[in-house]
């Protein structure tokens, strides 16, 4: 047969040349012949629903039903019986058996659906953004006569369409367009256009082209590449419309489902073909506007994952691509950052429409054959041979964990647990393991601890009058209205320290925190008076920063200078989601530490009931329960009231570093914590973190050395969190012979140990601070994460 593919016979059989021994022949295994048939089966019946004609990316012209409209389209699908050979794509990257080429000078793109810059949602953005201009920090020494290595940002350009939003809002002058983040308006220079296939239900059903405009701008030392499509990449939230409302009920910021119809996971596979459309452009025609085509790929998370089946199987097959560029495909390493393996980007088996929009999008007409050929591994599960499908779901974190060449856990202890536990790994631990097979010439799963830039966490002087002038942004939305005045926010004084003066200096700061908390209760019952009254808030107030819970049932009156020395302060500011375990693990320590408390005094002997500040955006149900914590501490009788007075808990924005200043220990009671900024944040701080011992906390927290540990950790055997009843799954760690029965139960120890060498031990928790401070998690620091990631880039290993 006549090939459209691009692809001579000579060049499938340096292909094939390239494929392992034992892999010479293209015919499937009857095993795994059966299950790719079955996942294509699920696939193409997406199907036949009310008799309509199934999906068929058969060969020559098709006439073509997704299964829910009238809507028919043609397809003329490429016909090559040799591009079979796409199934050793996957088995040779698990296998580490693919070749890494030899790279002088990196030029890496950093493809990361969030940046700190302007899309931030989590520690991913702090990751995507510190990573890249750290690494260019260093190579600009190089001067300008020298071959320099280069790392450049590749997001979506987000747009709202708020007109008067400070956010993700494009404006234009004589100057030409802007993109506005945070007030600032960073000017865009345009690169070229780009054509993008998108399977579009909303054009008749049909692939169409999308026209893609490409911007880049600059910010600090590091190139950002930008993709417009404003109904795409628009983040307004459909809150209007049932579908909408229920796909928003915990999404925020760039995972809304927005008012254009878009959810997350085809706006991030429709991302994915853009960074290829892009890549296959400047390396086909040239370079354009200073941007070149890049050497290495890091996709971070399962955003950026469909990246990797698009090089590796579209390319070598796409009809008008040229050898060339196929090969530059194939060949270009790629780097897989796994920041959350708890997340995958999976489609359930019942969403057919979502299914066929992503796979119609990433490989349009070519989907019935990648399908076919996207086998995995012999030594995997049947119902995980395929590269796209995990089990009968089509899953983007999959893709990339199996087609791209190296997978980096985001910490060292964090690659050993998914290398252990199914749970951890969200059941892909037996792919990761056959990825680090014995047999393997190179193990492909390479772990690296996150770092972060210490100079912008510490508390130097120019740090913290930055963040006092955010708190007073933050508690007063305009600040000539002085309807609900926080009284302590405009003379709020609070002093940089280092570890020479830290004890004293923490001190004062601690009772400047405890007196701008009692303006903002006060604040919080004036306005809460006055809702009840029938008075309606304006819209700023509605909004407002510090949004306490049940402010007239919280109470620090009784907190006063001569007595707060004693009383020791617990904080958590993040995303309050079920992975943060403060609705769990927390929740149930404490109330068993206050009901124990409570019950017998002698045993806390002048230990007093700490202070806990709880505050960060919320998921529903796990506010609601946070709300029982601090309502069984008020409701039960047997509890010191104090308990319930002393607990803040905030609904939504709390101010991580503003808190810190003054706080004695930060609450992380993590279910799992891939790697976590937070406590490495806090700890310059010479904050104490008291944290599960899971992940990244492991490789981050020396016990009792810089911080505290719980003595017992388990994975769990399924999605339950185990409260009541002895947790049956895998002690991953463990320091008193797994007597603890819970997580719960090994976290209370770790608060206990805190608390009670707040009050018995003040000196060795002085040590134990300027431990903490002392510590350098910098990416630059000599041997540090930036060289791993670099040594990565260049040979495939760490040295």
């Amino acid at each position: 047969m006549v090939s459209v593919l691009q692809v001579n016979a000579a060049n499938i059989s340096k292909l094939n040349n390239n494929n392992n021994n034992n892999h010479k022949t293209k015919t499937l295994t009857s095993t795994q012949s059966s299950t790719q048939n079955n996942l294509l089966m699920n696939f193409m019946s997406l199907v036949g629903r009310n008799n309509a004609t199934q999906i068929s990316f058969g060969k020559g012209k098709e006439s073509i039903n997704p299964g829910w409209s009238n809507g028919r389209f043609t397809v003329d699908v490429p016909i090559d019986d040799d591009i079979d050979m796409l199934q050793f794509e996957a088995h040779n990257r698990i296998t580490g058996k693919a070749k890494w080429p030899e790279i002088k000078n990196i030029n890496a793109w950093m493809v990361s659906a969030e940046t700190e810059t302007f899309m931030n949602a989590g520690g991913l953005a702090k990751v995507a953004y510190d990573l890249p201009e750290t690494f260019n920090k260093k190579f600009e020494a190089q001067g300008e006569n020298q071959p320099t290595d280069k790392m450049t940002i590749v997001t979506p350009l987000y747009v709202t369409n708020n007109p008067t939003g400070e956010n993700n809002r494009l404006i234009e002058d004589e100057d030409g367009l802007k993109y506005l983040h945070k007030g600032v308006a960073h000017p865009l220079q345009k690169v070229t256009d780009i054509e993008v296939d998108m399977f579009d239900e909303w054009q008749g059903d049909k692939l169409i082209k999308r026209k893609v405009p490409v911007y880049k701008c600059k910010v600090g030392k590091t190139d950002y590449i930008m993709f417009k499509e404003n109904n795409v990449f628009n983040v307004d939230a459909d809150d209007k419309t049932d579908v909408g409302i229920e796909r928003n009920k915990d999404c925020k910021q760039c995972y809304v489902h927005n008012t254009k119809g878009f959810e997350e996971k085809i706006r991030f596979a429709f991302f994915s073909k853009c960074v290829y459309e892009l890549a296959k452009q400047l390396k086909q025609y040239g370079d354009k506007g200073n941007v070149t085509a890049p050497n290495v790929m890091l996709l971070n998370d399962w955003h950026a994952a469909p990246i990797a089946p698009v090089m590796k199987y579209l390319a070598p097959i796409e009809k008008g691509i040229t050898k060339e560029t196929a090969e530059y495909f194939r060949e270009m390493p790629t780097i897989f950052i796994a920041h959350n393996l708890g997340y995958q980007g999976d489609v359930p088996n019942s969403d057919k429409k979502s299914t066929t929009k992503i796979l119609g999008t990433l490989f349009g007409n070519y989907s019935r054959k990648i399908v076919e050929n996207a086998h995995t591994d012999n030594k995997l599960e049947p119902e995980k041979q395929n590269a796209l499908f995990n089990g009968d779901a089509l899953t983007l974190g999959w893709m990339g964990l199996n087609l791209a060449d190296r997978i980096v856990p985001v910490s060292e202890n964090y690659g050993k647990e998914v290398l252990r536990s199914n749970p951890m790994a969200n059941y892909t631990r037996n792919l990761l393991a056959t990825r680090n097979s014995p047999d393997n010439p190179v193990e492909t799963v390479t772990p690296i601890t996150n770092g972060y830039s210490k100079s912008l966490v510490e508390p130097t002087q120019k740090n913290v009058k930055a963040w006092i002038n955010d708190v007073r942004g933050h508690l007063e939305p305009d600040i000539k209205d002085t309807t609900y005045r926080v009284p302590a926010v405009y003379d709020v004084d609070l002093k940089a320290y280092d570890t020479d003066n830290m004890s004293t200096v923490r001190a004062e700061n601690k009772k400047e925190i405890v007196r701008l908390l009692n303006g903002i209760i006060e604040r919080e019952r004036e306005i809460e008076e006055d809702v009840n009254n029938g008075v309606e808030l304006s819209k700023d107030y509605q909004k407002r920063k510090y949004n306490l819970y049940n402010p007239n049932n919280t109470d620090l009156s009784d907190i006063t200078e001569e007595n707060i020395d004693k009383i020791p302060v617990m904080t958590f500011v993040g995303r309050m989601v079920d992975q943060k375990g403060m609705d769990s693990t927390f929740k149930e320590a404490y109330l068993e530490f206050a009901r124990d408390y409570s019950r017998n005094p002698r045993r806390y002997k002048g230990q007093e009931v700490p202070i806990v500040i709880i505050g960060g955006p919320p998921e529903a149900n796990v506010f609601e329960n946070l709300k029982d914590l601090k309502n069984a501490l008020a409701r039960e009788k047997n509890i010191d009231k104090r308990f319930a007075d002393r607990l803040l808990l905030f609904n939504g924005f709390a101010n991580t570093n503003l808190l810190a200043m003054g706080t004695d220990f930060f609450l992380i009671p993590s279910k799992f914590e891939p790697c976590g900024l937070v406590q490495m944040e806090a700890m310059a701080k010479g904050v104490l973190p008291i944290a599960t011992a899971t992940g990244g906390l492991v490789s981050t927290i020396k016990d009792k050395e810089d911080g505290f540990l719980s003595t017992v950790f388990y994975d769990t055997p399924d999605d339950k969190y185990y409260v009541n009843k002895p947790n049956q799954g895998m002690p991953l760690y463990s320091t008193k012979a797994c007597k603890q029965r819970t997580n719960w139960e090994g976290y209370l120890d770790a608060m206990r140990d805190a608390l009670n060498m707040y009050v018995n031990e003040p000196e060795k928790l002085e040590e134990m601070r300027k431990n903490a401070m002392e510590k350098d998690f910098s990416w630059d620091k000599p041997d540090g994460a930036l060289d791993k990631y670099i040594s990565l880039m260049k040979t495939g290993k760490i040295e």
